[in-house]
Protein backbone atom coordinates (compact mmCIF):
# COMPACT_ATOMS: atom_id res chain seq x y z
CA UNK A 1 0.00 0.00 0.00
CA UNK A 2 1.50 3.65 -1.20
CA UNK A 3 1.37 6.60 1.29
CA UNK A 4 -0.28 9.59 -0.23
CA UNK A 5 0.90 13.01 0.54
CA UNK A 6 -1.84 15.43 0.79
CA UNK A 7 -4.94 16.31 2.26
CA UNK A 8 -8.40 15.02 1.91
CA UNK A 9 -11.01 17.75 -0.18
CA UNK A 10 -13.45 17.34 2.13
CA UNK A 11 -11.43 18.25 5.53
CA UNK A 12 -10.97 21.78 3.67
CA UNK A 13 -14.35 22.32 1.99
CA UNK A 14 -16.65 20.74 4.83
CA UNK A 15 -16.76 21.61 9.18
CA UNK A 16 -18.46 23.35 11.80
CA UNK A 17 -22.08 22.76 12.32
CA UNK A 18 -23.34 21.77 9.07
CA UNK A 19 -22.07 18.45 7.04
CA UNK A 20 -22.91 20.92 3.97
CA UNK A 21 -20.27 22.77 2.05
CA UNK A 22 -19.07 25.93 3.68
CA UNK A 23 -20.46 28.36 2.59
CA UNK A 24 -17.17 30.55 2.43
CA UNK A 25 -15.58 28.64 -0.38
CA UNK A 26 -15.01 30.53 -3.65
CA UNK A 27 -16.41 29.85 -7.10
CA UNK A 28 -13.03 30.11 -8.11
CA UNK A 29 -12.23 26.87 -5.98
CA UNK A 30 -15.24 24.98 -6.93
CA UNK A 31 -14.64 25.59 -10.56
CA UNK A 32 -10.75 24.24 -10.32
CA UNK A 33 -12.32 21.31 -8.57
CA UNK A 34 -15.31 20.63 -10.68
CA UNK A 35 -13.26 21.14 -13.87
CA UNK A 36 -10.78 18.25 -12.58
CA UNK A 37 -13.66 16.27 -11.74
CA UNK A 38 -15.13 16.93 -14.92
CA UNK A 39 -12.49 15.63 -17.00
CA UNK A 40 -12.67 12.36 -14.84
CA UNK A 41 -16.20 12.23 -15.63
CA UNK A 42 -15.19 12.31 -19.58
CA UNK A 43 -12.61 9.65 -18.90
CA UNK A 44 -14.70 7.56 -17.30
CA UNK A 45 -17.36 7.97 -19.82
CA UNK A 46 -15.70 6.28 -22.63
CA UNK A 47 -15.52 3.11 -20.84
CA UNK A 48 -18.46 0.80 -21.85
CA UNK A 49 -20.47 -2.54 -20.72
CA UNK A 50 -22.92 -4.62 -22.81
CA UNK A 51 -25.42 -5.28 -18.99
CA UNK A 52 -25.85 -3.60 -15.90
CA UNK A 53 -23.87 -5.52 -12.72
CA UNK A 54 -20.67 -6.40 -10.95
CA UNK A 55 -17.89 -6.12 -12.58
CA UNK A 56 -15.31 -8.89 -13.59
CA UNK A 57 -12.99 -9.92 -11.29
CA UNK A 58 -9.73 -8.29 -11.17
CA UNK A 59 -7.29 -11.20 -10.70
CA UNK A 60 -9.12 -13.79 -12.98
CA UNK A 61 -11.49 -11.39 -15.16
CA UNK A 62 -14.05 -13.54 -14.83
CA UNK A 63 -17.37 -12.26 -15.23
CA UNK A 64 -20.04 -13.60 -12.66
CA UNK A 65 -23.55 -11.44 -13.64
CA UNK A 66 -24.84 -10.96 -10.30
CA UNK A 67 -26.89 -7.68 -9.52
CA UNK A 68 -24.53 -4.52 -8.37
CA UNK A 69 -23.90 -3.97 -4.53
CA UNK A 70 -24.37 -0.45 -4.26
CA UNK A 71 -23.84 2.04 -1.38
CA UNK A 72 -27.51 1.82 -1.18
CA UNK A 73 -27.57 -1.96 -0.04
CA UNK A 74 -24.83 -1.96 2.55
CA UNK A 75 -26.53 1.62 4.08
CA UNK A 76 -29.90 -0.44 4.80
CA UNK A 77 -28.21 -3.25 5.60
CA UNK A 78 -25.90 -1.50 8.23
CA UNK A 79 -28.48 0.98 9.67
CA UNK A 80 -31.60 -0.53 8.65
CA UNK A 81 -30.54 -4.12 9.46
CA UNK A 82 -32.64 -5.65 6.41
CA UNK A 83 -30.67 -7.19 3.41
CA UNK A 84 -31.84 -6.30 0.18
CA UNK A 85 -29.56 -7.74 -2.25
CA UNK A 86 -32.30 -9.89 -3.45
CA UNK A 87 -31.72 -12.90 -6.12
CA UNK A 88 -28.16 -13.29 -6.94
CA UNK A 89 -28.95 -14.76 -10.30
CA UNK A 90 -31.17 -11.85 -11.80
CA UNK A 91 -30.33 -10.12 -14.73
CA UNK A 92 -31.81 -6.94 -16.33
CA UNK A 93 -31.95 -6.02 -19.97
CA UNK A 94 -33.37 -2.50 -19.60
CA UNK A 95 -32.77 0.56 -17.69
CA UNK A 96 -36.17 0.12 -16.67
CA UNK A 97 -35.75 -3.25 -15.47
CA UNK A 98 -33.11 -1.80 -13.06
CA UNK A 99 -34.62 1.19 -11.44
CA UNK A 100 -37.76 -1.68 -10.93
CA UNK A 101 -35.07 -3.77 -8.73
CA UNK A 102 -34.13 -0.86 -6.68
CA UNK A 103 -37.17 0.06 -5.79
CA UNK A 104 -38.23 -3.26 -4.69
CA UNK A 105 -35.26 -2.71 -2.52
CA UNK A 106 -36.81 0.34 -1.03
CA UNK A 107 -39.97 -1.17 -0.43
CA UNK A 108 -38.18 -4.31 0.95
CA UNK A 109 -36.70 -2.26 3.65
CA UNK A 110 -40.15 -0.03 4.24
CA UNK A 111 -41.96 -3.54 5.23
CA UNK A 112 -39.30 -5.34 6.63
CA UNK A 113 -37.42 -2.62 8.82
CA UNK A 114 -39.76 -2.60 12.48
CA UNK A 115 -39.15 0.89 13.08
CA UNK A 116 -39.73 2.29 9.39
CA UNK A 117 -42.60 4.06 10.04
CA UNK A 118 -42.80 7.22 12.94
CA UNK A 119 -46.42 6.55 12.44
CA UNK A 120 -50.06 6.21 10.86
CA UNK A 121 -49.60 9.50 8.59
CA UNK A 122 -45.78 8.91 7.97
CA UNK A 123 -46.88 5.02 7.17
CA UNK A 124 -49.66 6.46 4.50
CA UNK A 125 -47.12 8.99 3.51
CA UNK A 126 -44.21 6.89 2.84
CA UNK A 127 -46.66 4.43 1.32
CA UNK A 128 -48.67 6.48 -1.06
CA UNK A 129 -45.47 8.45 -2.60
CA UNK A 130 -43.20 5.11 -2.87
CA UNK A 131 -46.19 4.15 -4.74
CA UNK A 132 -46.37 6.81 -7.35
CA UNK A 133 -42.63 6.80 -7.96
CA UNK A 134 -42.82 3.26 -8.92
CA UNK A 135 -45.30 4.61 -11.18
CA UNK A 136 -43.49 7.30 -12.81
CA UNK A 137 -40.38 5.59 -13.54
CA UNK A 138 -40.96 4.54 -17.27
CA UNK A 139 -41.45 8.44 -17.64
CA UNK A 140 -37.61 8.95 -16.29
CA UNK A 141 -35.80 6.22 -18.34
CA UNK A 142 -33.31 8.05 -21.25
CA UNK A 143 -34.54 6.90 -24.28
CA UNK A 144 -31.11 6.96 -25.72
CA UNK A 145 -29.31 4.48 -23.54
CA UNK A 146 -32.22 2.43 -22.31
CA UNK A 147 -30.88 -0.47 -23.36
CA UNK A 148 -26.91 0.60 -23.05
CA UNK A 149 -24.34 1.08 -23.65
CA UNK A 150 -24.30 1.15 -19.50
CA UNK A 151 -21.60 3.07 -17.97
CA UNK A 152 -18.94 2.49 -14.67
CA UNK A 153 -20.69 3.79 -11.68
CA UNK A 154 -19.42 4.68 -8.23
CA UNK A 155 -21.66 5.68 -5.76
CA UNK A 156 -19.15 7.12 -3.30
CA UNK A 157 -17.09 9.32 -6.13
CA UNK A 158 -16.64 12.11 -4.42
CA UNK A 159 -14.66 14.94 -2.39
CA UNK A 160 -14.67 12.90 0.85
CA UNK A 161 -12.74 10.44 -2.25
CA UNK A 162 -10.10 12.90 -3.08
CA UNK A 163 -6.65 13.83 -1.75
CA UNK A 164 -5.34 17.12 -2.94
CA UNK A 165 -2.10 18.51 -2.73
CA UNK A 166 -2.65 21.12 0.22
CA UNK A 167 -4.85 23.51 2.01
CA UNK A 168 -3.78 26.21 -0.81
CA UNK A 169 -3.56 23.83 -4.03
CA UNK A 170 -6.21 21.93 -4.65
CA UNK A 171 -4.63 19.90 -7.33
CA UNK A 172 -6.24 16.33 -6.97
CA UNK A 173 -3.26 13.70 -6.71
CA UNK A 174 -5.48 10.96 -5.65
CA UNK A 175 -9.06 9.08 -5.56
CA UNK A 176 -9.16 6.18 -3.03
CA UNK A 177 -11.18 3.89 -1.55
CA UNK A 178 -13.60 3.43 -4.50
CA UNK A 179 -15.98 0.38 -3.48
CA UNK A 180 -19.02 0.99 -4.91
CA UNK A 181 -18.33 0.26 -8.21
CA UNK A 182 -20.44 -1.52 -11.22
CA UNK A 183 -21.90 -0.98 -14.29
CA UNK A 184 -25.50 0.70 -14.58
CA UNK A 185 -26.87 2.78 -16.28
CA UNK A 186 -25.94 5.71 -18.26
CA UNK A 187 -28.23 8.41 -17.09
CA UNK A 188 -27.25 7.81 -13.69
CA UNK A 189 -23.61 8.52 -14.79
CA UNK A 190 -24.49 11.41 -16.43
CA UNK A 191 -27.08 13.25 -13.67
CA UNK A 192 -26.78 16.01 -12.29
CA UNK A 193 -24.16 15.08 -9.26
CA UNK A 194 -25.77 14.94 -6.17
CA UNK A 195 -22.41 15.51 -4.26
CA UNK A 196 -22.04 19.47 -5.06
CA UNK A 197 -22.40 20.40 -1.43
CA UNK A 198 -20.82 17.25 -0.17
CA UNK A 199 -23.48 15.61 1.64
CA UNK A 200 -26.63 13.70 0.33
CA UNK A 201 -29.71 15.32 -0.53
CA UNK A 202 -31.51 13.15 1.27
CA UNK A 203 -30.40 14.07 4.92
CA UNK A 204 -32.23 15.74 7.38
CA UNK A 205 -31.07 19.21 6.43
CA UNK A 206 -32.18 19.17 3.06
CA UNK A 207 -35.62 18.30 4.10
CA UNK A 208 -38.52 20.26 3.33
CA UNK A 209 -40.01 22.53 6.04
CA UNK A 210 -43.88 22.75 6.07
CA UNK A 211 -43.65 22.84 2.40
CA UNK A 212 -40.82 25.21 1.88
CA UNK A 213 -37.64 24.52 0.16
CA UNK A 214 -34.57 24.41 2.68
CA UNK A 215 -31.81 27.18 2.61
CA UNK A 216 -29.61 24.67 0.72
CA UNK A 217 -31.54 24.13 -2.33
CA UNK A 218 -30.18 27.93 -3.32
CA UNK A 219 -26.65 26.98 -2.88
CA UNK A 220 -27.55 23.41 -4.73
CA UNK A 221 -28.72 24.51 -7.76
CA UNK A 222 -25.79 27.44 -8.04
CA UNK A 223 -22.94 24.88 -7.78
CA UNK A 224 -24.66 23.25 -10.35
CA UNK A 225 -24.38 25.84 -12.60
CA UNK A 226 -20.68 26.29 -11.79
CA UNK A 227 -20.55 22.45 -12.36
CA UNK A 228 -22.10 22.06 -15.94
CA UNK A 229 -19.58 25.11 -17.37
CA UNK A 230 -16.84 23.23 -16.09
CA UNK A 231 -18.30 20.32 -17.83
CA UNK A 232 -18.60 22.15 -20.68
CA UNK A 233 -15.08 23.70 -20.75
CA UNK A 234 -13.58 20.19 -20.09
CA UNK A 235 -15.72 18.43 -22.91
CA UNK A 236 -13.83 21.42 -25.26
CA UNK A 237 -10.51 19.36 -25.09
CA UNK A 238 -12.39 16.02 -25.83
CA UNK A 239 -13.03 14.53 -29.41
CA UNK A 240 -15.69 15.75 -31.34
CA UNK A 241 -17.10 12.40 -31.69
CA UNK A 242 -18.38 12.48 -27.26
CA UNK A 243 -18.56 16.18 -27.68
CA UNK A 244 -21.16 17.27 -25.31
CA UNK A 245 -22.64 13.97 -24.37
CA UNK A 246 -22.09 13.57 -21.20
CA UNK A 247 -23.47 17.61 -20.93
CA UNK A 248 -26.42 16.86 -22.46
CA UNK A 249 -27.31 13.75 -20.35
CA UNK A 250 -26.58 16.33 -17.35
CA UNK A 251 -29.03 18.81 -19.04
CA UNK A 252 -31.65 15.90 -19.63
CA UNK A 253 -31.02 14.82 -16.13
CA UNK A 254 -32.06 18.67 -15.08
CA UNK A 255 -34.99 19.54 -17.39
CA UNK A 256 -36.63 15.94 -17.31
CA UNK A 257 -36.65 16.18 -13.32
CA UNK A 258 -34.95 12.46 -13.44
CA UNK A 259 -31.71 13.97 -11.68
CA UNK A 260 -34.67 13.62 -8.27
CA UNK A 261 -35.33 10.45 -9.09
CA UNK A 262 -31.54 9.43 -9.70
CA UNK A 263 -31.27 11.10 -6.42
CA UNK A 264 -34.10 8.52 -4.79
CA UNK A 265 -32.97 5.37 -6.28
CA UNK A 266 -29.21 6.75 -4.90
CA UNK A 267 -29.48 6.26 -1.61
CA UNK A 268 -31.48 4.10 1.23
CA UNK A 269 -34.47 5.20 3.24
CA UNK A 270 -36.98 6.85 1.24
CA UNK A 271 -38.18 10.07 2.88
CA UNK A 272 -41.22 11.81 0.82
CA UNK A 273 -40.09 14.96 2.33
CA UNK A 274 -37.04 14.88 1.43
CA UNK A 275 -35.07 17.23 -0.82
CA UNK A 276 -35.25 15.16 -3.99
CA UNK A 277 -38.97 13.44 -3.54
CA UNK A 278 -40.26 16.91 -2.62
CA UNK A 279 -38.78 18.54 -5.63
CA UNK A 280 -40.15 15.22 -7.95
CA UNK A 281 -43.55 16.09 -6.39
CA UNK A 282 -43.26 20.07 -7.65
CA UNK A 283 -41.70 18.72 -11.54
CA UNK A 284 -44.75 16.82 -11.93
CA UNK A 285 -47.60 18.91 -10.37
CA UNK A 286 -47.69 18.72 -6.85
CA UNK A 287 -51.63 18.67 -7.17
CA UNK A 288 -51.41 15.47 -9.30
CA UNK A 289 -49.86 13.95 -6.32
CA UNK A 290 -52.05 14.71 -3.84
CA UNK A 291 -54.62 13.84 -6.03
CA UNK A 292 -53.06 10.40 -6.55
CA UNK A 293 -51.67 9.81 -2.86
CA UNK A 294 -55.47 10.56 -1.63
CA UNK A 295 -56.94 7.79 -3.80
CA UNK A 296 -54.21 5.26 -2.77
CA UNK A 297 -54.97 6.66 0.75
CA UNK A 298 -58.50 3.96 0.43
CA UNK A 299 -57.02 0.79 -0.99
CA UNK A 300 -57.03 -1.89 1.05
CA UNK A 301 -53.63 -2.68 0.44
CA UNK A 302 -52.68 0.78 2.29
CA UNK A 303 -54.89 -0.27 5.44
CA UNK A 304 -53.08 -3.56 5.55
CA UNK A 305 -49.20 -1.69 5.30
CA UNK A 306 -50.14 0.85 7.98
CA UNK A 307 -51.56 -2.30 10.32
CA UNK A 308 -48.70 -4.08 9.80
CA UNK A 309 -46.01 -1.67 10.40
CA UNK A 310 -47.89 0.05 13.67
CA UNK A 311 -47.79 -3.75 15.03
CA UNK A 312 -44.06 -3.98 13.73
CA UNK A 313 -42.90 -0.69 15.48
CA UNK A 314 -45.36 -1.68 18.97
CA UNK A 315 -42.82 -4.23 18.95
CA UNK A 316 -39.75 -2.61 18.51
CA UNK A 317 -40.55 -0.30 20.98
CA UNK A 318 -41.06 -2.97 23.49
CA UNK A 319 -37.94 -4.45 22.77
CA UNK A 320 -35.97 -1.33 22.59
CA UNK A 321 -37.32 -0.59 26.45
CA UNK A 322 -36.16 -4.17 27.38
CA UNK A 323 -32.55 -3.32 26.13
CA UNK A 324 -32.18 -0.28 28.07
CA UNK A 325 -33.60 -1.90 31.21
CA UNK A 326 -30.70 -5.10 30.70
CA UNK A 327 -28.14 -1.70 29.78
CA UNK A 328 -28.86 0.03 33.23
CA UNK A 329 -28.20 -3.34 34.91
CA UNK A 330 -24.90 -3.95 33.24
CA UNK A 331 -24.19 -0.26 33.95
CA UNK A 332 -24.74 -0.85 37.69
CA UNK A 333 -22.81 -4.78 37.57
CA UNK A 334 -25.62 -6.67 37.38
CA UNK A 335 -24.65 -8.41 34.67
CA UNK A 336 -21.87 -9.56 32.57
CA UNK A 337 -21.23 -8.25 29.28
CA UNK A 338 -20.87 -11.62 27.95
CA UNK A 339 -24.89 -12.27 29.57
CA UNK A 340 -25.56 -8.36 28.56
CA UNK A 341 -24.94 -9.80 24.52
CA UNK A 342 -27.19 -13.09 25.37
CA UNK A 343 -29.65 -11.38 26.46
CA UNK A 344 -30.16 -8.36 23.90
CA UNK A 345 -29.93 -11.23 21.09
CA UNK A 346 -32.32 -13.26 23.22
CA UNK A 347 -34.82 -10.24 23.10
CA UNK A 348 -34.21 -9.30 19.53
CA UNK A 349 -35.12 -13.02 18.19
CA UNK A 350 -38.64 -12.25 20.02
CA UNK A 351 -41.52 -12.41 18.17
CA UNK A 352 -39.04 -13.25 14.71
Amino acid sequence: MEFINGVCLNDIFTGGDSRLLKKEISDSDLEIVYRQIANFMLQIFEINFERIGSLPTPRTGYSTPTPPLTWKIQEIAQAGGVHTFGDRSKRFSTVTEYFQHIIDQDWNQLREQPNSIAGELDAISKYTSLKILESLIPQFVNEEYKNGPFKLICDDFGPANMIVKSDEDFTIVEVVDLEWVYAGPAQLFGSAPWRLLHDRPVNEEWDFSDGNPPEATKRYFHCLNIFKEALAKEEMKFPRSQHKQLSELVKWSETSGAMYLHMLLSAGFFGPFSFPCMHLRHYVDGQWWRERASELEGRPEVNNFVANELRDLVEYDKKIDMIEKLRIRLDRGQMTREEFVVAVGECMALNR
